[in-house]
């Protein structure tokens, strides 16, 4: 599926100050806002739909050690959220480092799945990759079957342990 995303976003700025960028894709039109703590409740009820099962078949899983870490290590507000009108159908947590920006997550809703959101989350934060001049990078659990995804978007493998499968895709001249 073609994205009609630019290849360099550029962010609007809604009355309320909240930062969005607008796309339309040939199923949607989606925006991108900052997550705020009132996301927390969906942010975790999306992160156990979308990855509990992996989470626990690769280490287990512990309910209170598992939601610390999600709110506490991520931060909520490090999250952007993917709106279509007003619904909240995807975030994403990516945080820059020194030799890359890493994305920590990408939960889409189930029902959303398979129609364009991912790709745009994707492409929006290559698109931030490449202003940064730094590589997009993240790993993905083996068990997970959303590798194929990544491949399909021109993400290689860069390394691998145990349990992860790690991705990357430099950044380009734009």
């Amino acid at each position: 599926m073609q994205s009609n995303c630019p290849q360099q976003a550029l962010p609007l700025t809604d009355p309320s100050g909240i930062s969005m960028l607008y796309c339309q894709n040939n199923q949607m039109k989606l925006q991108l806002r900052k997550a705020q703590m009132t996301d927390e409740a969906w942010l975790w009820q999306l992160y156990l739909t979308n990855l509990r099962r992996y989470v626990e078949a690769t280490w287990g899983w512990d309910d209170e050690i598992q939601e610390k870490g999600f709110k506490e290590s991520l931060g909520i507000t490090n999250f952007m959220i993917v709106l279509e009108g007003i619904s909240r159908v995807a975030a994403f947590c990516a945080k820059e480092q020194s030799e890359c920006l890493w994305l920590h997550m990408l939960l889409v809703e189930p029902s959303c799945q398979r129609r364009g959101v991912g790709r745009y989350s994707m492409e929006y934060l290559q698109s931030r990759s490449n202003t940064l001049k730094l590589p997009l990078r993240f790993s993905v659990m083996k068990v997970n079957p959303v590798m194929q995804f990544y491949k399909t978007l021109g993400y290689s493998e860069y390394k691998q342990d145990e349990h992860c499968v790690y991705f990357q895709k430099m950044p380009t001249e734009i």
